[in-house]
């Protein structure tokens, strides 16, 4: 296997930010914990990020404390990988970050006004969303949310991280299914075809649409 090539730096994005704050603020809470500071005390476990040249393209790293079972990290890298080769993408640099709803809802609360967690959030770092070997952008999701959904719908967490995956890349590549009743249309299309590359699962767009005209729970 060839060395990936190396990265080229940039800003740092909103997930990257969030992460350091993160890290502060646990470096903060280990020192308050060891005597830094009298009568405060705490337990900090921090996650190191995986090192880029081990994952190549796809990097998904893991923050804050979701339950994650074994293999799923690896398969979702597998699944993201032939998606982007399926969007003609293959080359592409994307980033996944595997979180709990503590480290999502700041981001939602602080990029999207919503102050609650959510599902997947997708941060783009390409302005032409078609970048031929450059980086495609940052992906968030939230394996509290998602097995939540999973419970909920009878299906297995790694399902529905299949869904989110599929949902936020789209994102990444321009798709936006906020803006009007035909680019929902579209993006619902391309979510049904990419998933059914990967076991059939509905699509997250779909699926919303179906619930809201009374289907019940579909999954």
């Amino acid at each position: 296997m060839s060395k990936p090539a190396a990265r080229k730096p940039r800003p740092p994005s909103p997930v990257e930010l969030a992460a350091n704050i993160a890290d502060n603020n646990a470096l903060l809470a280990a020192f308050l914990g060891t005597g830094g500071s009298r009568g405060i005390g705490v337990e900090v476990e921090a996650t190191p990020l995986p090192d880029d040249e081990d994952q190549g393209p796809v990097e998904v790293c893991v923050e804050g404390q979701p339950t994650l079972g074994e293999g799923w990290v690896e398969a979702l890298r597998a699944d993201a990988q032939r998606l982007l080769a399926t969007l003609g993408h293959e080359g592409a640099e994307l980033s996944i970050v595997l979180c709990d709803d503590a480290f999502i809802q700041p981001l939602n609360r602080d990029w999207r006004d919503k102050d609650q967690p959510t599902d997947v959030l997708s941060f783009p770092q390409s302005e032409a969303h078609t970048p031929e070997g450059g980086l495609l952008g940052d992906l968030v999701i939230s394996v509290e949310t998602a097995a939540s959904a999973a419970g909920r719908l009878g299906h297995r967490v790694e399902e529905e991280l299949q869904v989110l995956l599929v949902h936020g890349l789209l994102h990444l590549l321009g798709f936006d299914h906020e803006q009007g009743e035909a680019e929902a249309a579209r993006m619902r299309a391309e979510e049904e075809r990419l998933l059914a590359l990967l076991g059939g699962k509905p699509g997250l767009i779909g699926r919303v649409e179906a619930e809201a005209d009374g289907a019940g729970p579909v999954g």
